[in-house]
Order: C-alpha cells, then structure tokens, then sequence
C-alpha cells in the first residue's frame, strides 16, 4: 500500500519540521516540538493551530531527513 504524507512546516520555514531552520529535522526541532506539546503552536508540524501527538508523529517521520 502506498500513501504520501503531507505535512506544512512552521509559518516563514521552508522546510516542515524544521523549526530552527538549519536544513534538517533533528533532535533540535524534536526539543522545540516537545517543549510546545499541548502548549502553544510552535511545534504545529501540521498546520492544525495545536502541537500534539500528530505533529510527533508527522516529525518523527522525517526525523534526520535533510530538507529538499
């Protein structure tokens, strides 16, 4: 079975996931993922307004993948 993920990064990144904006979802943007987890939106990986476990699991599947 094949499928796509579609996931949107933070508002001004060129790169979803990647909150610090270096070029690759790490365990940087993990920190700032989880820092926010039913917080606030800076760790909203899917555009969704909140940070939970869906942005964990969206980041976890590009995890140490560099950006395109």
């Amino acid at each position: 079975m094949a499928g796509s993920l579609n996931i949107s990064g933070p508002e001004g990144s060129a790169c979803a996931g990647d909150f610090n904006n270096d070029g690759v979802r790490d365990g940087a943007d993990l920190g700032t993922l989880l820092a926010s987890f039913g917080v606030d939106a800076a760790g909203d990986v899917n555009g969704d307004g909140v940070t939970d476990g869906a942005d964990l699991g969206a980041l976890l599947a590009v995890f140490g993948t560099a950006c395109p």
